[in-house]
């Protein structure tokens, strides 16, 4: 039964999709997939709109399919609060009603074309470093002009910033005690200041975007803390562009409000292993098809 409501959302909102296609003039948000399922990481280092924009379709569809699934077979279950990493921060504030899914979906295009031009006019690269302590991390970015672009989790943190600072970066890690640098294969510098063309676009965007209170809080990248009011949401999603993405106090704000149970939707466990590394003592189930939304809604039952 949750497989049949699933693909009949499915359905639906592929002919929801065809609409908001011809309304916003974007024809590559389906491609004939049938079912998507969003990338949770992997959207913010996507190196074309279009491919930005088809993964953060997939999210919120995912979103919008498996989301009222759960909450129809498991009335008790409340969503008290919702936050999403980098591109993720949208579905989250999507899945809070902040904005309705085509507002979200303009945004994000909007998001991915500028980040397209300012990769296009920067040589920018990223570097995830594993296994060094954060304030050696920050001192090796500061030695080598080049931002912290995410903090994931302990022990995980991605620099940005000019491929020659990214470079001297990685050579330079191992005297800092990081044990791995990982070049990651993106088409620019995201969450960097090499966004900044980007950042001040989308804040026009944003300013003329319908945005509402959300129905929950909803946690921002750029501040690590509930934002509620639409002048400090569109604030916070236009400094995250060039801004560090806090995810490890992000949930940490969250765990320590007292939310104890967490649902990722996305293609794979990557929050998941993130909340591993964050705090062990908190519930996580991972959504990321039909099966697993049966053994989602079974577990919270």
């Amino acid at each position: 039964e949750i497989v049949a409501n699933v693909e009949r959302q499915s359905r639906a909102l592929r002919d929801g999709l065809v609409a908001i296609d011809r309304e916003l003039g974007l024809f590559a948000v389906v491609r004939g997939r049938g079912l998507m399922l969003g990338a949770v990481l992997a959207p913010a280092y996507a190196g074309r709109a279009g491919d930005i924009l088809d993964h953060a379709a997939a999210e919120n569809l995912l979103m919008l399919q498996a989301g009222p699934d759960v909450l129809s077979f498991v009335p008790a279950l409340n969503i008290t609060a919702t936050a999403g990493l980098s591109l993720g921060e949208f579905t989250a504030h999507a899945a809070a009603g902040t904005f309705d899914f085509a507002t979200g979906l303009n945004l994000v295009f909007q998001r991915g074309s500028f980040m397209e031009e300012a990769c296009e006019n920067t040589k920018g690269a990223m570097l995830a470093l594993l296994g060094g302590e954060e304030s050696a991390i920050r001192e090796l970015a500061k030695e080598c002009d080049v931002d912290v672009a995410n903090l994931n989790a302990p022990g995980q943190i991605v620099l940005s910033g000019s491929a020659e600072g990214i470079t001297d970066a990685a050579a330079k890690s191992k005297d800092k005690g990081i044990k791995r640098a990982i070049p990651l294969p993106v088409a620019g510098a995201y969450h960097s200041r090499l966004m900044k063309s980007a950042q001040d676009k989308l804040a026009v965007a944003l300013a003329a975007a319908s945005i509402q209170s959300p129905k929950v809080p909803v946690v921002c990248n750029f501040e690590a803390r509930p934002v509620s009011t639409p002048e400090e949401i569109r604030s916070t999603l236009t400094s995250q562009v060039t801004g560090s993405v806090r995810w490890v106090e992000s949930m940490q704000h969250l765990i320590a409000a007292g939310h104890t149970t967490f649902i990722e939707l996305g293609p794979d466990a990557t929050l998941s292993g993130l909340m591993g590394k964050i705090d062990k003592s908190v519930k996580v189930i991972s959504i990321k098809d039909a099966a697993s939304l049966d053994a989602a809604v079974a577990q919270l039952q």
